[in-house]
């Protein structure tokens, strides 16, 4: 692995959880709309899970 400054590092960190923050919400929004749909308590389960991490997730990133 070569040897990466803290800025590049701070980036390449920076656009994962970017990356990370998408994908979750893309899974929420997807589990919530197919609860929604099927009336499934267990996908509105799932959603709300995903939600909560999302809305969660940027702690991640602010605390060093």
């Amino acid at each position: 692995m070569q040897h990466l400054n803290p800025s590049a590092l701070r980036r390449r960190i920076l656009g994962l959880q970017a990356f990370t923050l998408a994908w979750m919400s893309a899974e929420c929004a997807i589990a919530l709309w197919a609860a929604a749909g099927a009336h499934s308590p267990a996908l509105l389960a799932f959603g709300l899970d995903r939600l909560i991490e999302l809305l969660s997730a940027p702690l991640a990133v602010l605390a060093r």
